[in-house]
Order: structure tokens, then C-alpha cells, then sequence
């Protein structure tokens, strides 16, 4: 978790980290301290449960995001930014909890232990800090230089293990000592290094820390206590999801995003069961009470790819509903025969090639409308000014759903074969006689997609490399006639070779006849055509 937070990541997240992250801990601790309180905790005792439950799994939530491939998104940025301020709240929490232990109950002397706590805590963090930005870059280098990737794991361990035994020698937490030297590795030039050497060993120590709180969760209890385990589940997931969500609206958040993020974040985290072990340790817990939110907490990760499920598919609900509304708006701001989705080019998909499509389209002054599957690119794109809405291409309902009428042609921009091969399907079964521009790879992908209806295929990998032939050709001092016309000659062989269907650009199909296009090969040079006849 240390390597995750550099200090220039901090700095660029400010707003959500010390914004959003502060209140969402603040407003969980106090309704699960209050509830505990009421419960009949004494106040240490709630306020180390308030604490411990507020807290998400940055495991579980933050590989997700990996996985999705969401964490540099703006959603991705607003979980890892309340994830980060959980991470930092841990830190003051696990310097305190020795002294409460000690002190709870006379108010002078917590105050005094506190404040000799917290001068030995920000002396041994900044001793290891500054300590660590002397000495960590140039011991890294001379280790780098060495070539030995042995060494290079030793001293990533090394790091980690020594700050940990320091921060343990003063009276603090080991666990902070770790988190401290993850922090201090994220700020080395090395990082990205380390990331990758340890992938293997953080797969395999995580796995061992939940195999150890597996086997701390007693059984017998989360049977025997059901009822009150599944309560006190329910209250933890719902507190903080709709917590969470409101949070995330009070910073302007859409409601899309604001859900999504509640029910994500809405488990317990595994910091949690840090928090409850030092507690129990220290005396603070009594131990039925520890074993049974250990039970609460683990049961509740484990749900963490349902609670994933339920707000994307929530997600997309209110995105579709919106972007519904926003088609609905725009077809009623104009009269039937002037309806924006009426005579147009659709394009599948948004990404770098549909957003060429459509600046070309744009440029000849012509009407179109793009579909896209994800919500914060078409949140992105339309708040550029794009004709870009939420759509599955590949259901043919869709279409009518969104009021497009007689439209001239289609350009499929996909990459995944199966997805395009999909969408064209549904477009020849929603328009059968509309044209359809797609990319294809090479000459299986072409008899797909031809079969299931397209009529233009273009080979993206043929026409890059052309392009990349033709701009070496030219430098190499060819003329532009003798250029062109073996850049025409290698592209019509090749067009031959593929699909034993000769042509000067993408292969054109209609039935059994077949169309020469003197075009570069290119879907957005076959939707120039249209244009240009």
C-alpha cells in the first residue's frame, strides 16, 4: 500500500484524498461509534470499532481496478483517493491505540501519553523519512548497478523489514514501519522496478495474510451468532455505501459515479483486522466481541465482487437513463424531418479510431452519431461537444431505442474481433441494406465479418504498415508517382493474397458483387467515399 502513494500522486488528488476520503472516514467512524456506543460499548471500545469499520479493503477494490483497467479512470481515481485517506487515517490510529490501552481512563494523563506518542511517532517517521531520501536512492543505485536482481529483492526486504523493526523499536506499530518503507520506495526513481520484483512475493504474502485470517475467523460463532452477524453485516455495507454515495455527491460527483463508489467501498478492509488484533493484544476488544466483527468484516470482503457487480451494473442503469433522456431532449428540440439520429453515419465505438471518424465527419459538415459501452468516456467526450451516447452496438434494439432513422452508413471501430463481428450482425439485422465499414486483421477475421454482412473490410495492420512503408520510401528521395503506384500494387496483392477479393483499398462486398474503391485503405477513408462520389 506504501508504494501506492507517491508524493506526487498525493499532491495531484488532493481535492478527493484530504476532501472526499477525510469526510467519508469521518462520517462512517462517528455512525459506527455512535452505533456501537448505543450498543452498549464503552466509548475506547466504539471508538476503535467506529475506526476499524470504516475502513475498505484496498486489496480486494484496487485489483479489481487493475483488472478493468479503471484505476488511472475517474472513477478509478475517486476509490483510490478515499482508499488512500483510509490508508493515512491508520497511521495516527495505530500510534494512539497503545496509549488508550493505558491511559483510557484518566483524561490527563491520555492527554500527556497522547502528546508524548505522537512527538515520538512524527520523530521516528521524519528520522526514517529523511534518513530514507538520503539514502535509499543511492543504495538503490549502487544495487542497480551491480545487475543483480537477487540484490535488488534483498534490499526491497531489507527496506521493508528494517523500518518496520525501527518503527517497533520506539513503541509504534511494525505495520506502520512497512507502510513507511513502501512510501519511501515509492519516492525512488526504482519504483516501477520494485513494483514489478515484488509482484510475485506481494501475491504471496497477501495470499498468506488471508489464509491467517481465514483461519481466525471462528466458524462456530458465524454460525452460531447468524443473526446477529448478518446484522451487523448489513448495517456495515449499507452505512457505508449510502455514506459513502452522498459524500461523493456532495463533491459534485454524478450519481452514476457516487453509487458505483458507495457500493464498491462498502466492505470492510483488511487494515480492519490489523486494528482488531492490536486492540484484542492490547486489551482494549474483549475477544467475543473481536472473533465476532472479524467474522463481520471477512464475510463482508468476500462479497466485494458482488458489491462490484451491483454498482456497475447500477452505473450503467442510471447512464443509460440519462443518456436516454438526453436523446429524447435532443429529438424533441427539433421537428421529425430534422431529427438529429436521421440520415446520419453511426459509429461503433469511441475510441482513438471512431474519434478520427467522427473529426472527419465534422469536418465535411456531416451528421452522425457514435455509441460507446463506456460511461466516463462518453461522460468525457460529450462534455468535448462529440455526438457520443451509451449504447451496446452489438444489440440491435438499441437503435430504434435511440430514434436513428434511415441511416446511411455504419463504421464498426472495435478492436476485439468478436465484438465487432457482434455489432455487425446486429447492424445488418437493424438495417440490412445499410452499408458497414469495419477493421479487420487478416484474412479468418475478414470471411467472418464478410459473411456476417460488412462491406467494407479494412485490414488495419496491411494499411499501417503502407503508411509506415510509404513515409520511408519518401525519405528515401522516391518520387511521388513511383510511390504511389507500388504502394497501390503491394496493397492490391496483399488485398488478394487475404481474401482472393481484388482491391485498390478495402475490400468492398455486396452479395457476390464487389467493388472496387480507389481509396486509401482506411475505414475513415470509406466513410469519405460517401462524400465524395
Amino acid at each position: 500500500m506504501g508504494l501506492e502513494l507517491s508524493i506526487e500522486r498525493l499532491k495531484g488528488l488532493f481535492k478527493y484524498v484530504f476532501g472526499l476520503g477525510f469526510a467519508q472516514v469521518a462520517l462512517t467512524t462517528a455512525a459506527f461509534s455512535f452505533l456501537g456506543y448505543k450498543a452498549g460499548a464503552n466509548p475506547v471500545e466504539a471508538f476503535v470499532m467506529g475506526n476499524a469499520l470504516s475502513l475498505s479493503s484496498s486489496a480486494f477494490v484496487l485489483q479489481l481496478l487493475r483488472e478493468r483497467g479503471e484505476l488511472s479512470g475517474s472513477f478509478g481515481e475517486v476509490a483510490f483517493s478515499i482508499l488512500l485517506f483510509q490508508d493515512i487515517a491508520v497511521v495516527p490510529l495505530l500510534v494512539i491505540l497503545p496509549v488508550l490501552a493505558k491511559d483510557a481512563g484518566d483524561s490527563s494523563a491520555l492527554a500527556t501519553a497522547l502528546g508524548i506518542a505522537s512527538l515520538k511517532g512524527l520523530g521516528a517517521l521524519g528520522g526514517i523519512i529523511l534518513a530514507g531520501q538520503a539514502l535509499l536512492s543511492r543504495i538503490f543505485q549502487a544495487v542497480a548497478v551491480a545487475q543483480s536482481p537477487e540484490a535488488f529483492v534483498a534490499m526491497i526486504l531489507l527496506t521493508v523489514v528494517g523500518t518496520g523493526w525501527i518503527t517497533d523499536e520506539v513503541g509504534l506499530s511494525d505495520t506502520l514501519g512497512a507502510f513507511l518503507g513502501g512510501v519511501l520506495l515509492a519516492e525512488t526513481k526504482f519504483r516501477f522496478q520494485i513494483e514489478a520484483d515484488i509482484q510475485a512475493i506481494r501475491g504471496l504474502l497477501l495470499g498468506l495474510f488471508f489464509i491467517s485470517v481465514g483461519l481466525s475467523v471462528d466458524l462456530n460463532l458465524a454460525i452460531a451468532e447468524a443473526p446477529i452477524v448478518l446484522a451487523v453485516m448489513g448495517a456495515l455495507l449499507s452505512i457505508k455505501a449510502v455514506t459513502t454515495t452522498l459524500v461523493a455527491r456532495a463533491f459534485q460527483l454524478d450519481w452514476a459515479t457516487a453509487i458505483r463508489s458507495g457500493l464498491l467501498l462498502s466492505q470492510g478492509g483488511e487494515f480492519a483486522f490489523v486494528i482488531f488484533a492490536l486492540a484484542k493484544q492490547l486489551g482494549i476488544l474483549p475477544a467475543d466481541l473481536n472473533n465476532l466483527l472479524i467474522v463481520v468484516v471477512a464475510m463482508s470482503m468476500a462479497l466485494t465482487p458482488a458489491l462490484a457487480a451491483a454498482g456497475e451494473a447500477a452505473s450503467r442503469y442510471l447512464q443509460a437513463q440519462s443518456i436516454r433522456q438526453d436523446m429524447k431532449n435532443a429529438a424533441e428540440a427539433k421537428p421529425p424531418s430534422d431529427a438529429p439520429f436521421s440520415d446520419c453515419i453511426l459509429v461503433c465505438g469511441f475510441g482513438p479510431i471512431g474519434k478520427t471518424v467522427t473529426f472527419l465527419l465534422n469536418d465535411m459538415k456531416q451528421n452522425y452519431v457514435a455509441f460507446e459501452v463506456d460511461p466516463t468516456r462518453v461522460e468525457r467526450e460529450q462534455s468535448k461537444g462529440f455526438s457520443v451516447f451509451f449504447a451496446d452496438c452489438t444489440r440491435p434494439e438499441v437503435f430504434k431505442a435511440a430514434g436513428v432513422d434511415r441511416p446511411k452508413a455504419a463504421v464498426v471501430t472495435v478492436r476485439a474481433h468478436s465484438t465487432s463481428l457482434r455489432m455487425v450482425q446486429a447492424l445488418k439485422a437493424a438495417f440490412p441494406e445499410m452499408p458497414i465499414f469495419v477493421q479487420a486483421r487478416g484474412g479468418r477475421q475478414q470471411e467472418a465479418l464478410r459473411s456476417a454482412g460488412a462491406t467494407v473490410l479494412c485490414p488495419t495492420v496491411l494499411e499501417a504498415s503502407l503508411q509506415l512503408g510509404e513515409a520511408a520510401l519518401r525519405a528515401s528521395g522516391l518520387g511521388e508517382d513511383d510511390v504511389t503506384r507500388f504502394l497501390e500494387g503491394t496493397r492490391r496483392y496483399e488485398h488478394e493474397e487475404l481474401s482472393d477479393t481484388p482491391s485498390t483499398a478495402c475490400s468492398a462486398v455486396d452479395g457476390n458483387d464487389q467493388e472496387e474503391l480507389p481509396l486509401p485503405g482506411s475505414a475513415v477513408s470509406s466513410v469519405a467515399s460517401l462524400f465524395t462520389v
